[in-house]
């Protein structure tokens, strides 16, 4: 999956982790939400509704731009999914501290080589930051990172 001029890194990086998820069987049973538009919100409180327990991949963050190289590059692009769970309504899916360790093993050096230019994921020292939204809901942000050039644009 190379970068087209109407996709950006953010969203390819975005659409490549949530599938890569969504097809491990750790997560069977565990819906992957990845979507930019409509109101990710509802989404995410129909799927607790339901299930009791979701992913939700963010769109990746540029959140370092080295200025020496063309192109810009990307030294730190963030790679955010959040764990998030209701404990009474999830009967039957890995509960949110269990989705974090999934969530480490899945996403350690992880590769994707269909995005040109793409480096390993990889973790700071602590990936893991508590989200205090919802009285009811467990979530977790896992936070890895890594680094790309991004397509120069054509004018």
């Amino acid at each position: 999956m190379s970068i087209s001029r109407t996709t950006t890194l953010a969203k390819s990086v975005q659409e490549a982790v949530a599938d890569y998820l969504a097809a491990r069987h750790e997560f069977i049973g565990v819906t992957v939400i990845a979507r930019r538009k409509t109101n990710i919100a509802s989404d995410i409180a129909a799927v607790i509704g339901k299930a009791g327990v979701c992913l939700y991949v963010f769109p990746a963050l540029p959140v370092k731009v080295n200025a020496n190289n063309t192109g810009p590059y990307v030294d730190r692009l963030l790679v955010r999914v959040r764990a998030i769970e209701h404990p009474t309504l999830n009967t039957k899916g890995p509960d949110a501290y269990e989705l974090v360790e999934l969530l480490l093993r899945a996403l350690d050096a992880k590769q994707f080589p269909a995005i040109e230019g793409l480096q390993p994921l990889f973790f700071e020292a602590t990936p893991v930051q508590p989200v205090e939204d919802s009285e009811e809901l467990i979530q977790f942000d896992v936070i890895a990172f890594t680094s790309c050039g991004l397509t120069p644009r054509t004018n």
